[in-house]
């Protein structure tokens, strides 16, 4: 039996779409069917969830970046003393800088999403330029990913594609594949979300929500709600497997130990040439 809708609010339809023979694989816990007419990226607009304090980690998720530190000077520089050049390591004839090259988390996360999307946005606080990309601002701060979503569901009405900011190895790969499920989902169901086989945790971070999921977001908030990943009965998902072996790309940042551990993986792939998860991959 399907999970009722929040009080007053329209029940979604329980009939399901027929199954597409040249189709993806059956989703794990539903029935595979593509929507009539929809291809995997129809109506859908990839939203980057950057709205987070970043309060563990202590410094801003979406501007850090993981390519190598610049460095300074040739082999042939006269280079002065490392006194006299601050924040710079002395390595042979070369300065290294602290600051780290290739494109922050937000902008890298946003060309993820804009290599299969039809539109992209930022959700994010009032106050963050985003510029030159489209913001949708949180209508109540400090709610968290629910209050995000919420908020991104009343600005856009149609399909999200949401992606959080600090999934350094997300690929366009995954996020494809994710589409692909999307698009073979049963009429009935709001969320089509990645979910680990062996433990069955799911992945509400990187996830499509239908608009329909709207008055279950609402009913989050009104309840005061924090965890993203209760807020759509199970019933109503449609669930991407995968194994411990693909877990990757849903490896986040949260704490200074993760961002120093994603560079050091980070070096090492770009050292055997496997790159850090493009959108091309």
């Amino acid at each position: 039996m399907k999970d009722a809708p929040p009080a007053g609010q329209p029940a979604a339809s329980k009939a399901h779409a027929p199954a597409d023979p040249d189709g993806p694989p059956e989703t794990a816990g539903t029935h595979a069917g593509r929507i009539s007419g929809e291809t995997e990226t129809t109506g859908v607009v990839g939203v980057v969830l950057a709205g987070g304090r970043s309060s563990r980690l202590g410094e801003d998720k979406a501007r850090l970046r993981l390519g190598p530190r610049k460095k300074y000077g040739s082999p042939n520089a006269v280079c002065p003393a490392p006194a006299d050049r601050p924040g710079r390591e002395w390595a042979g004839h070369d300065w290294i800088g602290r600051e780290r090259t290739g494109p922050d988390m937000l902008t890298r996360t946003l060309r993820l999403l804009r290599a299969c999307t039809d539109d992209v946005a930022v959700s994010c606080q009032s106050s963050r330029d985003v510029r030159p990309w489209r913001r949708i601002p949180d209508e109540r701060e400090g709610m968290g990913p629910i209050g995000a979503i919420r908020s991104i569901l009343r600005a856009e009405q149609r399909p999200v594609l949401v992606l959080s900011c600090d999934l350094p190895f997300m690929t366009g790969q995954v996020l494809r594949r994710l589409l692909a499920a999307r698009a073979a989902r049963p009429s009935d169901a709001l969320m089509t979300v990645f979910r680990q086989t062996e433990t069955g945790y799911i992945e509400p971070l990187v996830a499509v929500y239908e608009p329909a999921c709207r008055p279950w977001f609402e009913a989050a908030v009104a309840a005061g709600k924090r965890r993203l990943g209760d807020v759509i009965p199970e019933s109503l998902r449609a669930c991407v497997p995968y194994g411990r072996e693909e877990a990757l790309p849903f490896f986040n940042i949260n704490y200074p130990a993760d961002l120093e551990a994603a560079r050091l993986l980070a070096e090492h792939r770009a050292h055997k040439g496997s790159g850090e998860g493009d959108p091309g991959e």
